[in-house]
């Protein structure tokens, strides 16, 4: 079984990475919007800032059967390394991907990292929240254990309860009196680039991470500007509410991704306030006002997804009174690489 490198800027190799993926998110996560081969590929070449990435495949019949995505930080969690893969439907237990997992493994460990971490997504059968499957058992059986579940939420916009959106929204202005909004599309403007940077490097240590060892990013103006830089290479757009203290520093911000195509999904990425700022509802206030700024950009907008951690009740809270509902589970897993 031979193992090869997958250069994702060869249009054909992307293109199989591509037609991969698909599969795989047509049988395992159907729910999932159809994938565009412009934005996937897009993706592909866009690594996050502060990673090297490796991606690695086995063909079957001359036809990509299965793929790995290694990513070795570079800035910090130097001792890590994380790894994610796929094999076609009609292809599993051939080996394939006890395959690739071994070679990611041995790769890692010629890098000199001493931790391996993946993620997993499940389905979530009437909204049960439980995660199991083949990808969790391999994973198990390769020696790996479960530190963090993560619950994915969906709202459907064409059934939004408006009446109790504004009250919500009325009671969270109202318990943040003093407090200033700013919404915007694309990259930010260049003051608030650096409180956005630091409160981005604080969600690690303060989002619920389980038994995750994962350190603090560490992020200044330049690394959220080579963010905002890979989001619009992604061909994404991003949608961004801030909330400002009365002296005008960042305290708050959140932000939701949408793709080139389909324009019908929309994907919360960071909810955080500032410590410091806490017990005002500003994360419920960023979070309307910013959906309310996406739907007004975004006339096809039609479906808002968002990540939480199972245990992280107050954001889960939040999240179900907007009117989010379970859609599929994560799971994540970590363990010690051998030496």
């Amino acid at each position: 079984m031979r193992i090869e490198p997958l250069h994702v800027h060869d249009d054909s190799v992307a293109m199989d990475v591509f037609a991969l993926e698909s599969a795989h998110k047509r049988h395992d996560l159907p729910e999932y919007a159809e994938l565009f081969p412009e934005v996937a590929i897009a993706r592909y070449r866009a690594d996050m800032p502060g990673s090297d990435i490796e991606r690695w495949g086995i063909r079957v019949d001359g036809e990509l059967a299965g793929f790995a995505e290694l990513t070795l930080p570079t800035i910090e969690n130097l001792q890590n390394a994380h790894v994610e893969g796929f094999v076609h439907p009609s292809l599993r237990r051939r080996g394939i991907a006890t395959a690739l997992y071994a070679h990611c493994v041995s790769r890692a460990q010629a890098m000199g990292r001493t931790k391996l971490s993946s993620f997993i997504e499940a389905p979530a059968p009437d909204g049960v929240e439980h995660a199991d499957g083949a990808g969790v058992l391999f994973l198990e059986r390769a020696g790996l254990r479960r530190v963090l579940d993560e619950v994915r939420r969906r709202l459907d916009l064409g059934s939004l309860d408006t009446t109790a959106l504004a009250k919500l929204r009325a009671d969270a202005e109202a318990a943040a009196e003093g407090y200033r909004l700013v919404s915007w599309t694309g990259p930010a403007a260049g003051e608030l680039a650096e409180g956005l940077a630091y409160l981005e490097g604080r969600l690690i240590q303060d989002a619920p991470t389980g038994e995750l060892e994962w350190e603090p990013e560490k992020y200044d103006a330049d690394r959220w500007r080579a963010t905002e830089a890979m989001t619009a290479a992604r061909l994404r757009t991003q949608h961004t509410t801030a909330a400002l203290a009365p002296g005008g520093e960042v305290v708050a911000w959140t932000g939701l991704l949408v793709a080139a195509r389909p324009r019908t999904d929309a994907y919360q990425i960071t909810t955080i306030v500032d410590p410091a700022h806490r017990g005002r509802r500003l994360g419920t206030l960023v979070k309307l006002a910013n959906l309310d700024h996406a739907r007004a950009a975004e006339p096809e907008l039609a479906r808002v997804y968002t990540y939480n951690a199972a245990d992280n009740t107050h954001m889960i809270a939040v999240n179900e009174a907007m009117g989010f509902k379970i859609a599929h589970l994560g799971v994540n897993f970590q363990g010690d690489i051998p030496k």
